[in-house]
């Protein structure tokens, strides 16, 4: 998909429940949650709709890893494995993109002070903090976008700083493995962290 998913329910209709600021968190629960990044200060932002709109959904990993489907039917969320066939095709086969360069070739071309100028240099929501060298060029129609995330104790950040995307592949009892793209750096990150931590996520057709 070429942007962040939004759904409140599972592909069987059931509800996915909604995350409180303040909820306690459950750190070895099961229960999918769902939130949405507080549009409060955030430039041209006025609603939670306008912030879904923006941004997409952030979910735990345990919506991720649910049975009734977190992707509609047809789609599911890539695993680790999937992320690196998408930046490992781009990198064998195009010769400008290197594993130093393909994150700013996913990246949405919104930017503050972009150097491609006109309407993708904003500093309206959805966009990137300015970087004159690792700006975005979104050449594939991926559009990535810094959608921030939810760690523990009502903690929001990273927006308009870092993208990050969960993946289907879990780590360890508590950790799974997800993507990132920076602002400031035009690699494509992979590391593991909390299940319990919201973050975007992408779906892909399941063939």
């Amino acid at each position: 998909m070429a942007e962040n998913l939004r759904t409140t329910r599972y592909a069987n209709g059931d509800s996915i429940s909604y995350y409180k600021r303040n909820d306690t968190i459950d750190f070895y629960g099961t229960t999918g949650y769902y939130t949405i990044y507080p549009h409060h200060n955030v430039y041209k932002i006025d609603s939670e709709k306008e912030m879904s709109v923006a941004y997409g959904n952030l979910y735990d990993w345990y919506a991720v890893n649910d049975n009734r489907g977190l992707c509609p039917d047809g789609w599911k969320v890539p695993t680790d494995a999937d992320w690196e066939q998408l930046t490992d095709y781009l990198v064998k086969n195009y010769e400008d993109i290197t594993p130093t360069n393909v994150g700013n070739a996913l990246k949405s071309r919104r930017q503050i002070d972009s150097p491609l100028e006109g309407d993708f240099s904003t500093s309206r929501h959805p966009r990137w903090t300015n970087h004159h060298n690792h700006y975005g060029t979104n050449d594939f129609g991926f559009s990535a976008l810094p959608t921030g995330i939810y760690v523990i104790d009502s903690t929001f950040g990273t927006l308009g700083i870092n993208g990050h995307w969960w993946t289907a592949t879990e780590d360890l009892p508590i950790d799974a493995c997800l993507r990132v793209i920076y602002y400031d750096y035009g690699g494509v990150d992979r590391f593991c962290f909390y299940k319990f931590a919201h973050l975007p996520v992408r779906c892909i057709k399941d063939n």
